[in-house]
């Protein structure tokens, strides 16, 4: 999606957010996840968990290239949208060792969609194949992550100023996916030219009671910093950077701590835009 903004002298800047038609967008994604497992417990437990390769160390990387081209406004000012996952792979890493490295099946498909005059995007199609309802459940979950980074305010922005919204963020943690909501808070530091800067302020708090034969449960925290530079022309975000501290541990009956994690999480997000 992309951005406008409206200038004022003494109010502030008004940011809209909105897809343009005859643009294209070329998106590159890197998420690096670095991540030390700990096990607590007897002297049987640990030498059960050291067998399995405990302390453990474990890195993932996602990347993620798409490109957005979006066609000629038509009279009821809606327009035709195509995206295309270039690379969509996933690797990760256990003690040194790779042990997954997978290409998800929507990379170099296309997919087709519409954009209205109410700013709302809809998905049709992929390379020529009509889309199930899950499926595009799924794909605009994705889209969403990659194009609504940030909800401006209504009201104008001044330098100096914070504005705070709620995301959710879908995580791996211990196998599963866990669902995040991280509180932002960003603050626009400076405009220089035609690029406003913003510094971010990431924070986070999850749990997951019942899991696994045993019914442990899993409370832990996120929290991170970085900045975004928003391209005024451009009307889109072109930087888009955070760094990421997650912790949580898994407990027994709610009180016995069988599981410590720290985990480093680094999120860069480079966007060029061009008229096609």
């Amino acid at each position: 999606m992309a951005f406008s903004c409206s200038v004022f002298a003494q109010a502030g800047t008004v940011f809209r957010i909105g897809f343009l038609p005859n643009h294209n967008y070329k998106t590159s994604t890197v998420m690096d996840m670095n991540m030390t497992l700990n096990m607590l417990g007897t002297p049987q437990e640990m030498a059960k968990a050291k067998a399995q390769g405990f302390p453990m160390t474990m890195n993932m990387v996602n990347n993620v290239d798409c490109t957005i081209a979006t066609g000629q406004k038509a009279v009821d000012e809606s327009f035709l949208t195509q995206f295309n996952y270039n690379n969509l792979t996933t690797s990760v890493t256990v003690n040194g060792k790779e042990v997954q490295h997978v290409t998800n099946p929507l990379a170099n498909q296309k997919i087709y969609g519409k954009y209205d005059k109410a700013g709302t995007l809809s998905l049709d199609s992929i390379s020529g194949k009509t889309l199930d309802d899950q499926s595009k459940a799924m794909l605009m979950n994705m889209l969403q992550q990659l194009v609504s980074k940030v909800k401006f305010p209504q009201k104008p922005v001044k330098v100096g100023e914070t504005f705070d919204q709620v995301v959710p963020v879908s995580l791996p943690v211990n196998q599963m996916q866990m669902q995040i909501n991280m509180k932002m808070t960003y603050k626009l530091t400076k405009i220089e030219g035609d690029q406003a800067f913003f510094d971010i302020v990431e924070a986070g708090l999850f749990q997951a009671p019942d899991i696994g034969k045993e019914h442990m449960n899993m409370t832990g925290n996120l929290s991170g910093s970085g900045s975004m530079i928003f391209g005024i022309n451009e009307n889109y975000p072109l930087s888009y950077k955070t760094a990421m501290q997650m912790t949580y541990d898994i407990r027994r009956n709610q009180k016995q701590v069988v599981m410590k994690a720290l985990a480093k999480i680094n999120v860069a997000q480079q966007t060029q835009v061009t008229t096609n």
